[in-house]
């Protein structure tokens, strides 16, 4: 089994430097890696919509506070320590 921990800090990075106006293009983007894990809703699913109520960042506000949050998250090598829990986790 393979497991694929997507890049979504580039993503987000890019998301939540561009104008508000450019953000919904970016942030779909973003998430179009992700669609798959869909494929069992009924109908085609809108990736932004299921962002908003779910486990998304706002990308109309709270700019600064996002953008602060993710450079935490890239320092603490978030996406590199999830990665190898989910190896170690499959080697057991």
């Amino acid at each position: 089994m393979t497991i694929t921990v997507l890049d979504t800090f580039t993503g987000m990075d890019t998301v939540l430097r561009a104008p508000t106006a450019e953000r919904s293009a970016r942030l779909t983007a973003m998430l179009t890696p992700m669609a798959g894990m869909y494929r069992f809703f009924p109908g085609e699913v809108d990736l932004e919509a299921m962002h908003r109520m779910s486990f998304g960042f706002p990308a109309d506000r709270e700019n600064e506070a996002c953008r602060d949050a993710l450079a935490m998250l890239h320092d603490a090598d978030a996406w590199g320590r999830i990665s190898r829990a989910l190896d170690d986790a499959l080697a057991i």
